[in-house]
C-alpha cells in the first residue's frame, strides 16, 4: 500500500459517518426470516423501534427496493488462492446481482488494508477491479479487524443502504483488543458484517473445538456481525454461496426515525421487534436481526 493510501484509509476511520439517508435521521436495516427463507411483504406498522427504550415512529421505510452501498472485503493472504480466484471469476454474476442504483467497492487484506475500488456505481469499473483479483499477489498475515473498521470507513454519509461482505479463513493474529474498534466503525457507518468463512487446512472450522494459539476464535466473528446486524456462515463451495448472500443482504427492510436529542453523543442502544399484529398474523419461528445501536452525530 502506498503511503497515501495509508494516509487516506486511516483518515477515513477516524471520520466515518454516522448517520444514513439524512442529516436528521437513523437508518435500521432489518433482516426478517422465518428459518432460512426472508418474510417478504411487511409494513411500516408490523415493526416496533425503541430508541433507549422509548418507542419511535417511522419516518421513512423502503424493502429490498433500497439502494445498496456494498462493501467486499477479500482475504488475499496465502491461504486462499482459491478464493481469491472463484470471486475474480464470479465478477459477472456478483455484478448481475446488483441494482441500477446500487453500489459497490472492493477492499482487499492480509497484513494490510488496501482499497482496491471505493464506492461506484460503474460496472465495468467494478468488473476490472474484481478481476485484477486474479493476477492479485498472496500477501502475509490476516489484519481482520483493521479491515472490518476499514470497510466501515468507506460506506459514504449520503449513499445507499450499507453492508459488507467479507470472505476469509478467520486465520487472523490481530490482538482481540481491537475487536471494539471494527465494531465501533462499523456502527458509526450504519453497515451490517456478513461473513463467509471458508475453510481451509488447519483447526479454524467454525465447528472445529481446538484453536490455534493467538487465533481469534469464530465467536469474535460471530459477536462484531450480530452486533451490527449480520451474520457468519462457513461456505464450503463459494460460487455457490455468493448469489444467496448477496440476495440475503438485499432482502432486507430499512426503517429511518428521527432520534432523540443527545448532547453527549454518548452510543444509543436501539432495538427492532415485531408489533402484536404482526406477531399473531406470522406466528412462532420468525427471526429478526438488527445492529445493536448508533452513535448520535
Amino acid at each position: 500500500m502506498t503511503p497515501a493510501a495509508c494516509i487516506a484509509v486511516f483518515a477515513c476511520l477516524q471520520d466515518t459517518p454516522v448517520f444514513r439517508g439524512g442529516a436528521t435521521l437513523v437508518r435500521v436495516d432489518v433482516e426478517v426470516r422465518r428459518g432460512a427463507d426472508p418474510v417478504r411483504g411487511l409494513q411500516p406498522e408490523d415493526f416496533l423501534l425503541k430508541d433507549e427504550g422509548r418507542v419511535r415512529p417511522i419516518r421513512h421505510f423502503a424493502a429490498e427496493s433500497a439502494a445498496l452501498d456494498l462493501v467486499l472485503v477479500m482475504d488475499v493472504s496465502g491461504s486462499l488462492r482459491n478464493a481469491v480466484d472463484t470471486l475474480a471469476r464470479s465478477a459477472g454474476e456478483v455484478l448481475d446481482k446488483l441494482a441500477a442504483d446500487d453500489r459497490v467497492a472492493l477492499l482487499t487484506f492480509a497484513g494490510d488494508v488496501r482499497v482496491e475500488l471505493p464506492l461506484t456505481g460503474d460496472r465495468e469499473a467494478a468488473a476490472a477491479a474484481l478481476e485484477r483479483l486474479l493476477r492479485e499477489p498472496l500477501r502475509p498475515g490476516t489484519s481482520l479487524y483493521q479491515a472490518a473498521a476499514a470497510a466501515g470507513a468507506v460506506v459514504s454519509a449520503e449513499g445507499g443502504r450499507p453492508a459488507v461482505l467479507m470472505i476469509t479463513d478467520n486465520r487472523s493474529v490481530e490482538p482481540r483488543s481491537r475487536e471494539a474498534h471494527a465494531v465501533r466503525a462499523l456502527l458509526r457507518a450504519g453497515a451490517s458484517l456478513n461473513v463467509l468463512v471458508i475453510p481451509t487446512a488447519g483447526p479454524q472450522r467454525l465447528t472445529d473445538s481446538v484453536r490455534l494459539p493467538g487465533l481469534p476464535p469464530p465467536e469474535d466473528l460471530r459477536r462484531i456481525a450480530s452486533r451490527t446486524g449480520g451474520e457468519v456462515a462457513e461456505v464450503d463451495d463459494l460460487a455457490a454461496a455468493l448469489p444467496r448472500w448477496l440476495d440475503r443482504i438485499r432482502m432486507r427492510y430499512s426503517l429511518l426515525f428521527t432520534p432523540e436529542p443527545a448532547g453527549d453523543r454518548a452510543f444509543r442502544r436501539i432495538a427492532v421487534e415485531l408489533s402484536a399484529d404482526a406477531r399473531k398474523r406470522l406466528g412462532k419461528g420468525i427471526t429478526l436481526r438488527a445492529r445493536e445501536g448508533y452513535y448520535p452525530q
